[in-house]
């Protein structure tokens, strides 16, 4: 009778054992299978995030390219560009001199501090153009906007009272528009060097600045700034109130505005050059056409011809692009 009891008794703990064993696999199962599919869940939200973050390409074809390489000007690096209907004028900041070439990338005339006469060139900057054919440089440790003919025969001397190297200049119907990069404003300036309006002060707030840099109006007299501390472009209407960022993401390298309205700006370290629409929205990174969209790397100064084309350059070199339909991206 004990043995039969035993016996009953070890088969009840036998069978409670092998109950107890499944629900450990079965529970090692579940948890095997719950981390499985978290790393899953993991791997398929990093690969979203990855294509999130992959940008929209802007396709541009580079049409022609030109130098100095091979012409009597030598070697430049162009540190701004601006273009005329029928000319391209380079601020050459390492050699101390404007370049003037025709609409081919054919060099024209230099324009030197021979030319200029006094003040000596200290450091030019921002170039920009009128109607006229006269081109205005900022020289930045001169504190003011010069302007010359395309003959090289200076027009203009306007010093920017109160700045603190100034590097920004855009022309906009009778007036400058001066981004005064040390005092972290924007100066709207008569061509007798008479302060119109100022606006802005540092921060990171609207119609605050951080070393502001280049400067475009566009044709209905919008003013966008290369806000280049704040890494973007900010834009301003005619009387300086702020309408909207532009947000770049690292230190801006320059801004240009085409007849469209969208606005350009590249990166100072080249890394790539960012479209929006005007209303803010980003059409992506600037791409070859030619390359599948492959971002376009290196370019700093920005400019557009009178035909719409974009000139950008990039190392020693101009670049001319053409928007492409995405259509027709090859």
């Amino acid at each position: 009778m004990a043995k039969a009891n035993l016996r009953k008794l070890n088969k009840t703990r036998k069978i409670k054992r092998n109950a107890s064993g499944k629900k450990g696999v079965q529970f090692k199962a579940l948890w095997l299978f719950a981390i499985v599919g978290f790393l899953v869940l993991l791997e398929v939200a990093f690969f979203i995030k990855n294509q999130m973050a992959v940008p929209k390409q802007y396709p541009m074809q580079i049409v022609s390219s030109f130098s100095g390489d091979a012409q009597s000007c030598g070697v430049f690096h162009a540190w701004d560009l601006t273009a005329g209907k029928d000319f391209i004028a380079v601020s050459d900041q390492s050699n101390n001199r404007i370049l003037i070439f025709n609409l081919q990338g054919i060099f024209q005339k230099q324009i030197t501090q021979k030319d200029a006469g006094a003040p000596d060139f200290k450091e030019l900057s921002g170039i920009t153009s009128d109607a006229q054919d006269h081109v205005y440089v900022i020289d930045t440790w001169n504190g003011m906007v010069r302007g010359f003919d395309l003959n090289g025969h200076p027009i203009v001397k306007a010093s920017l009272q109160g700045s603190y190297g100034p590097r920004g200049v855009a022309w906009d119907n009778g007036v400058f528009m001066v981004g005064d990069t040390g005092t972290h404003r924007v100066v709207k300036l008569g061509m007798d060097g008479t302060t119109l309006n100022a606006w802005g002060k540092q921060g990171s707030g609207q119609v605050m600045f951080y070393n502001p840099t280049l400067v475009a109006v566009d044709s209905e007299g919008f003013i966008y700034v290369a806000d280049t501390d704040n890494h973007r472009v900010q834009c301003l209407d005619p009387q300086g109130h702020f309408v909207r960022n532009y947000e770049v993401g690292v230190t801006v390298g320059n801004v240009a505005v085409n007849s469209e309205g969208q606005v350009f700006a590249s990166t100072s370290n080249g890394d790539f050059c960012k479209v929006f629409e005007k209303n803010g929205k980003l059409l992506g990174i600037l791409g070859d056409a030619d390359k599948k969209g492959q971002p376009i790397t290196g370019l700093k100064a920005l400019a557009f011809l009178p035909d719409g084309d974009l000139l950008a350059s990039q190392g020693p070199q101009i670049l001319v692009l053409h928007a492409v339909p995405p259509n027709q991206v090859h």
